[in-house]
């Protein structure tokens, strides 16, 4: 009888013993870590590329912007670089240069030399005729 009884509830004890054993098995807790690892995983996969898209898109949007600015870009339109004889300084002003000086005009496929003939400050009407009005 009372033996029996507490056999039995030690019989239970050991089951439900068994039973949280169980639940910590580290085969068990093996394969939870698994999953969380894969997640975690895929989140961080999925972070980068959003990221690497990102960075992409700008790069591209960067290069495009640049290429707008080319100085070739602009030249294709019809702009060109005016440098003294010796290709060194760009001219910017007529302060720059005198009549008779060469200079040479760089456009899209090649170069021009060239000599100032006459020189027309911003405004001056075309009959004002040339002169060094600096």
């Amino acid at each position: 009888g009372h033996m029996q009884t507490r056999l039995q509830l030690a019989g239970a004890a050991k089951d439900r013993l068994h039973q949280r054993l169980l639940r910590f098995h580290p085969r068990d807790a093996l394969q939870f870590a698994g999953r969380r690892r894969r997640e975690a995983d895929r989140l961080l996969r999925q972070a980068m590329q959003g990221i690497l898209r990102e960075k992409s898109s700008q790069l591209a949007s960067g290069i495009r912007h640049l290429d707008a600015l080319s100085p070739l870009k602009v030249m294709a339109r019809g702009y060109s670089l005016v440098y003294d004889e010796r290709g060194e300084r760009i001219i910017k002003s007529l302060s720059d240069v005198e009549l008779g000086d060469r200079i040479t005009v760089k456009v899209t496929d090649g170069e021009l030399d060239c000599q100032v003939w006459g020189m027309r400050p911003e405004g001056a009407g075309e009959d004002e005729g040339t002169g060094n009005q600096a």
